[in-house]
């Protein structure tokens, strides 16, 4: 399924929706999340406990990037929940400069057709990051495992 970016409402959001993958992890319960932007993201058929709408909530964020995990830490507020679906949406309030100019990265990568959604989990690799990504996003990324995994 190729990732789809969703025109922002103008009113409502000011970054656009893609379906591009990132996964989430709450209290070790890990999900895709349906579609996401810098400002938020929303989880459909989440395994764990739906968290109440109002309720801050700490996240693990996973970002699938050329055959890589990259992961790192965010806070949110819960905006919008339906237990029925096990569906949760969130805001995000808490999210370093460095995981926002990689998670920029990342979708400027999407737009321009350099990278294609990532279906299948790749492994997770403690390695240096890809060549092709501009220096303020390597330190991004290399904090980000040193963060998650040092």
């Amino acid at each position: 399924m190729a990732a789809q970016v969703k025109p922002a409402q103008h009113e409502q959001r000011r970054h656009p929706r893609v379906t591009a993958a990132l996964y989430v992890e709450v209290d070790g319960k890990r999900a895709r999340a349906s579609d996401w932007s810098l400002g938020g993201l929303r989880v459909d058929q989440f395994p764990g406990p739906i968290p109440n709408a109002g309720d801050p909530i700490a996240l693990v964020l996973t970002l699938p990037y050329k055959g890589l995990e990259i992961s790192f830490d965010a806070k949110a507020k819960v905006v919008r929940r339906d237990p029925a679906h096990a569906m949760f949406t969130v805001q995000f309030t808490d999210l370093g400069e460095r995981e926002v100019e990689l998670m920029q990265h990342f979708l400027d990568e999407l737009a321009r057709g350099s990278i294609s959604a990532v279906e299948a989990k790749p492994e997770v690799a403690d390695v240096a990051p890809p060549p092709a990504l501009p220096t303020r996003i390597a330190k991004a990324f290399t904090n980000a495992l040193s963060r998650r995994w040092g």
